[in-house]
């Protein structure tokens, strides 16, 4: 990342506390961290394997995270 993702001004590489250097954007006068997405896809049973815990999570950038959860029976 070589400038800002918000007002375009060339990042200088800055010290933070925790993570060492990081860009840093001079005019926004914030640290500008590389953005990661990731996933993760996991089965869980239960102890007896009759039942699966199923979960689905939607995400919006603007508002909270609603995560739904459900578990199936086999019968």
């Amino acid at each position: 990342m070589k400038y800002c993702s918000k007002c375009g001004t060339k990042l200088i590489m800055k010290k933070n506390w925790i993570d060492g250097l990081v860009p840093y954007c001079p005019r926004c006068q914030q640290f500008r961290f590389i953005k990661f997405s990731s996933a993760i896809s996991a089965i869980i049973f239960n102890p007896q394997k009759d039942k699966v815990l199923l979960l689905k999570q939607y995400g919006n950038p603007s508002s909270a995270t609603l995560i739904q959860t459900k578990m199936l029976s086999r019968r």
